[in-house]
């Protein structure tokens, strides 16, 4: 769990013992929110028992310190005497905050075994999908609705793209090299979904090798890949009426790039029911094949 997580939950947890100790209700408040983070580090991350304890102890006395020095700011500002204050806060933070380590050691391993902790990782592990195609192909429709459908995990490679700069064309493409730092952005993400046997489904318009092959050398579970076609005209008309659109140019330019790779399933996309329940009939009825598809990409590529 990244260290801006921890902050967030730290501050959060601290803000709510110090409102609630103006209504006396501070102990069991915090002890709920304790409870609950325990779950909810169950839920969206794969740190095991102990890391959980560790998290909900560190929360525990840092928030304790933090509701405190606030609450001295305050009394300070009210008239009261800085030395005094400072002690006080000291005191707090050490004997209470001890006290909220080891309380919250305990409230998060009980909230993350509430929430149908396993001490081991599970046994049927997740599986990718990729969802590829033009501009104003309706990748970006078709993923969402897949992800919801499947209980999964959203990822958008051009989105992140996007946020992160990268999305500068150099001669007639954006770079692969590009495209792949952004799948590394998003790689814990999708290794932490596909651990906690979460589908992933990843859209974007993938016109490199390049990318599938990095997908293929870092990631070992069951994927499937779908390139969704529609007629140029359709996909500068869909480009065109989306807030933010593209231009006619890029739509046509990427439609070229992306029709010189035809991989895995290629599914005309016309209607977005049809064209769902084909994919899930792709992946649920090949879901038991002993290889993937992007390996046999990749091992394609070696030849």
């Amino acid at each position: 769990m990244k260290i801006e997580k921890l902050a967030m939950l730290v501050i959060f947890t601290g803000l709510v013992q110090l409102i609630t100790s103006f209504a006396y209700i501070s102990i069991p408040a915090k002890i709920l929110v304790l409870l609950y983070i325990g779950h909810y580090i169950r839920k969206n991350t794969t740190l095991d028992i102990v890391k959980i304890g560790a998290y909900g102890g560190a929360i525990g006395f840092l928030s304790t310190g933090l509701s405190s020095i606030i609450n001295g700011i305050l009394v300070a500002f009210s008239g009261g005497n800085v030395i005094d204050i400072t002690l006080e806060i000291m005191l707090i933070t050490i004997v209470f905050g001890g006290a909220w380590a080891i309380g919250g050691i305990i409230l998060a391993i009980i909230g993350a075994m509430i929430g149908g902790y396993q001490t081991s990782k599970p046994t049927s592990k997740g599986y990718f999908v990729v969802i590829r195609g033009p501009l104003g192909v309706g990748k970006s429709t078709i993923a969402v609705n897949l992800a919801e459908i499947l209980k999964g995990r959203y990822i958008s490679i051009d989105k992140t793209l996007e946020q992160m700069g990268l999305d500068k064309v150099e001669g007639e493409s954006i770079p692969a090299k590009n495209f792949i730092n952004a799948q590394e952005e998003v790689m814990p993400v999708i290794k932490d979904s596909l651990e906690r046997g979460e589908p992933v489904i990843i859209d974007g318009c993938f016109y490199h090798a390049e990318q599938i092959e990095h997908l293929a050398n870092n990631l070992d579970y069951k994927n499937y890949v779908f390139s969704l076609k529609s007629d140029l005209d359709v996909c500068i008309e869909r480009d065109k009426k989306r807030g933010d659109s593209h231009g006619e140019d890029a739509a046509k330019a990427v439609y070229e790039l992306v029709s010189r790779l035809d991989i895995g399933t290629v599914i005309e996309n016309k209607n977005i029911e049809q064209t769902l329940k084909k994919i899930q009939e792709e992946i649920f009825n090949t879901k038991k094949d002993t290889d993937t598809f992007l390996l046999k990409i990749k091992k394609d590529m070696e030849k």
